[in-house]
């Protein structure tokens, strides 16, 4: 069985577009602001990786010319994040207590983060095109992100003060 880039890119945008259906579906489920501002920014960066991953197959049709991974790999999601939560510092230093449902909301979030980190780790390591390994490898780290965010935000929601003395300096130092 050969390996198939175009259809690799096909099913890596499904399945990014599954992943920020579901943080769409889910804002409106979520009790807590702050959880809803979350889902809202992660939904916005599985777009991202949507255009990202659009671009590229353009660039390997031939139909566009300079995508360059490189530039996108400087804004980073981690980088979006410590922006995004620097903002919201004073929600977080309120204790917001989130709701059973929230909690489950975001382990469920995991378990799809979990999966495209597992996909994209599997395509990297079965594609034979240097581009293309290094998207994958981009979108691997970008999805590991996602899930260490969700963790943490899953573990403040359940536990806010010993989650506040452990990961405080992650979401907020400079």
């Amino acid at each position: 069985m050969s390996y198939d880039l175009q259809e690799a890119l096909d099913e890596a945008i499904k399945m990014e577009i599954k992943i920020r259906d579901f943080y769409l579906d889910a804002i409106p489920k979520l009790e807590s602001e702050l959880a809803r501002d979350v889902l809202k920014f992660l939904a916005e960066q599985e777009i991202i990786h949507i255009e990202n991953i659009q671009r590229f197959q353009s660039t390997a049709l031939g139909q566009e010319v300079g995508f360059d991974l490189g530039e996108r790999i400087i804004n980073t999601t981690r980088k979006k994040a410590k922006t995004f939560f620097a903002k919201r510092k004073k929600q977080f230093e309120q204790m917001i207590n989130g709701s059973a449902q929230d909690a489950d909301i975001y382990k469920l979030g995991l378990k799809i983060e979990k999966n495209g980190y597992e996909y994209y780790q599997q395509q990297a390591q079965a594609t034979q095109d240097a581009d293309a390994k290094k998207l994958f490898e981009f979108l691997v780290l970008e999805e590991t992100t996602h899930y260490d965010l969700l963790e943490k935000l899953s573990r403040y929601f359940l536990e806010p003060g010993f989650w506040f003395l452990e990961e405080e300096q992650w979401l907020f130092e400079g």
